[in-house]
């Protein structure tokens, strides 16, 4: 009863309580409300705590140790889950993850992964920003849990794309295996589960989106394939700054709209180049790492 006074207390502190504070104690508070419902409706009894101390005692003591840290410093949601790993893709770089559990990590250009060395024994949390492939050992006791700016995606075990935008608040996750659970942070009914070639898309507070998609097209770029259907210049533009850890300057306007299918396995920048003019019949100059297309 103490402790969940305390919880409660703390929650309702609007003054004293940040943005990233609020979302997290608000997440695990439901966590720990969750499991206390799961337990009961197992039992078909009331639940004593005695009874239910593994599961639920354990997430109440991580909250409170939660809690301690943001009563002594304004911290991020990153920095009070205390990860010891950090992982950075420059611009033109990919990088490979192999993490404690047997999962592995494929950080896209421009990126950066947030997890521990050694995953607790309730949970696998790890924080992205930026474009990441997962594929997720299965662990029925411990969720895989990845937090992003935005949302938070939670799976037993399974693989799947998450790309985020933090300056424009936007989320988007691609499933090619098992079963997702994809939520907003900040608005936990805003929440939907995701099965093979199904496609989530968040944008600020609006309800979260699903489509039907070729996964396998969307991932692509993990293996090295750059691959576009049906798309503008402009779309592509900021897909090969990163890739290619350049900056390009369109002359000519009209290019913009310019429409390309194509699919290129680590394709050189000035062969790709080449064969974009070709299709659209421009001109282009690559000078360092800047291009100007005219």
């Amino acid at each position: 009863k103490e402790e969940r006074q305390q919880i409660e207390q703390r929650m309702n502190k609007k003054d004293q309580a940040s943005p990233n504070e609020r979302r997290l104690l608000l997440d695990s508070w439901r966590t720990i409300q969750m499991r206390i419902d799961q337990k009961g409706s197992n039992t078909g009894r009331t639940v004593k705590l005695w009874k239910s101390i593994g599961g639920v005692a354990a997430a109440i003591l991580i909250l409170i140790a939660a809690l301690s840290l943001f009563d002594n410093t304004d911290t991020t949601l990153t920095e009070s889950l205390s990860f010891d790993q950090q992982v950075i893709s420059q611009r033109g770089q990919k990088k490979q993850i192999s993490l404690s559990d047997g999962s592995t990590v494929i950080l896209n250009a421009d990126s950066k992964l947030k997890y521990s060395a050694e995953f607790s024994e309730s949970a696998r949390v790890v924080y992205l920003e930026g474009h990441a492939y997962f594929d997720i050992e299965r662990d029925e006791n411990r969720p895989f849990i990845i937090y992003t700016n935005q949302s938070k995606t939670e799976v037993l075990g399974t693989s799947f794309a998450i790309e985020t935008d933090e300056v424009a608040d936007e989320v988007d996750i691609v499933v090619t295996s098992g079963l997702v659970e994809f939520s907003q942070l900040n608005s936990p009914d805003n929440i939907v589960q995701l099965s093979v070639d199904q496609m989530a898309a968040l944008r600020k507070t609006n309800p979260i989106k699903v489509s039907k998609i070729k996964s396998k097209q969307l991932v692509a770029w993990k293996n090295g394939t750059m691959l576009f259907k049906d798309k503008t210049l402009k779309e592509i533009l900021p897909t090969l700054e990163k890739w290619y850890d350049i900056t390009i300057d369109v002359k000519d306007s009209t290019q913009l709209s310019r429409s390309y299918t194509f699919s290129y396995d680590n394709p050189s920048l000035e062969i790709l180049l080449q064969r974009m003019s070709f299709i659209s019949e421009f001109q282009f100059e690559i000078e360092a790492q800047k291009v100007t297309i005219y």
